[in-house]
């Protein structure tokens, strides 16, 4: 059976601060080259800037200042991160923090300073209010705010809104695509023959009358008629008279 989880609240930790030293923009060692040293591959933890965010993650008492993927052009630029790197500040004071589903909201009481956001970064965060955000080590967000009140919102980008454009259209492509192929593999109905009577009434205009055919009846099997008496055969010596006896015609 699972142990149940144990949830720890880390006092004096707010979700966004200001920074007491400058981020640094530290892209690290450049990838091996694939076709030169294709035996001495090294991970991608190993290179880039995602192993200065990986040291930095193992060690953040070993450095003072952040490493950020990109920044101002007044951040210091390097290919390691030492621990000496980065200029001191005075940090910017945050408050009224606000946080919903998709929305981050906070103010300072100084505009230029780097203010910290640790949140995840994900291009679909925008910020208005300050320039960024841009992502910083281990993998949280850093923005300088240019109002005192600031705001990051989690919207679609532009890839997306085209995603989802491509597939609207896709799904209207597939529908003409199926209502034409059921259309030609449809069976056309058979064409009636008209009774002749009323092809022909049709062909002598709309005040024609219809005529019905005159069917001839023969009497019915086993029904009586009277015989006239003329008519009748002799039916022998018995005396009866023939005209008595009602008559059958087959």
């Amino acid at each position: 059976v699972a142990e149940p989880f144990v949830v720890f609240e880390v006092t004096g930790s707010e979700l966004v601060e200001g920074l007491a030293y400058e981020p640094v923009v530290a892209t690290g060692p450049e990838p091996v080259d694939e076709i030169a040293g294709a035996d001495d591959l090294t991970s991608r933890f190993e290179e880039g800037w995602l192993s200065q965010a990986v040291a930095y993650y193992n060690d953040p008492r070993g450095y003072a200042a952040a490493p950020a993927a990109d920044g101002p052009e007044e951040w210091e630029r390097v290919s390691t991160l030492l621990g000496s790197d980065g200029r001191p500040i005075e940090p910017a004071v945050v408050s009224d923090i606000e946080v919903t589903t998709d929305t981050i909201r906070f103010s300072v009481d100084e505009i230029g300073k780097p203010v910290v956001v640790k949140t995840s970064y994900f291009p679909n965060w925008s910020a208005s209010g300050a320039d960024g955000p841009w992502r910083i080590g281990p993998n949280q967000m850093v923005v300088v705010p240019t109002a005192t009140t600031v705001s990051l919102d989690y919207g679609r980008t532009a890839v997306e809104w085209l995603g989802d454009l491509l597939t609207v259209l896709a799904i209207i492509g597939l529908f003409l695509i199926a209502r034409q192929d059921r259309e030609s593999h449809a069976v056309p109905m058979a064409t009636l023959t008209p009774d002749p009577l009323m092809r022909a009434a049709s062909a002598a205009g709309p005040t024609a009358e219809v005529l019905e055919p005159e069917l001839e009846i023969g009497p019915a099997v086993g029904v009586p008629r009277s015989i006239d008496p003329d008519d009748a055969p002799s039916t022998g010596g018995d005396g009866a008279d023939p005209s008595s006896e009602p008559q059958f015609t087959p």
